[in-house]
């Protein structure tokens, strides 16, 4: 885990499409400090050794996780996590930063629990768990592999409104 940042409040409305600002504004407002993420850019989902799952977020300056669908780009469903958990926020100078909402549960960096409402710098060595739940993410700035798919439900679910699916 390395260098928190100061949150703030202000948005990049110029970057997000209008319907993820109102949808979210509830819940998190895009940093001044936000912008685009580099093309390939996403998150490996790890249970245990095995990669379960990988996440592009390399298209929009953040990245909702929770529970709430209508709400969030990268639904989870585990008991622990909050409506609106945590962000994944990209600096416009490259690096990836992780923000608890003020969840319950709390968002951890290699273990350690992060404060909320502060952004925390993350790295392709650092691991991300999310509330109680035992996945891991890890930030991988590298193209995953080429064949894009939809998650394959466990429960019924469907990928949440902006984040894509690869395998």
């Amino acid at each position: 885990m390395t260098d928190a940042l100061p949150l703030a409040l202000g948005r990049a409305k110029e970057l997000l499409p209008g319907g993820k600002v109102r949808a979210q504004e509830e819940w998190f407002a895009c940093p001044d400090w936000a912008g685009l993420p580099g093309a390939g850019t996403h998150l490996e989902v790890r249970k245990g050794d095995a990669v379960v799952d990988r996440v592009l977020v390399d298209k929009l300056p953040y990245y909702l996780v929770g529970r709430l669908r209508e709400v969030v780009d990268i639904p989870l469903e585990h008991e622990s996590i909050s409506r609106a958990h945590c962000a994944f926020v990209h600096h416009r100078k490259g690096n990836l930063y992780v923000i608890d909402l003020a969840s319950k549960y709390g968002v951890y960096v290699n273990n350690k629990r992060v404060q909320p409402k502060t952004p925390v710098k993350i790295t392709e060595e650092d691991a991300v768990r999310i509330g109680g739940s035992s996945r891991v993410f890890r930030v991988n700035r590298n193209a995953p592999p080429r064949k894009e798919a939809t998650k394959r439900p466990a429960s019924g679910e469907q990928p949440g409104p902006a984040a894509k699916r690869v395998r």
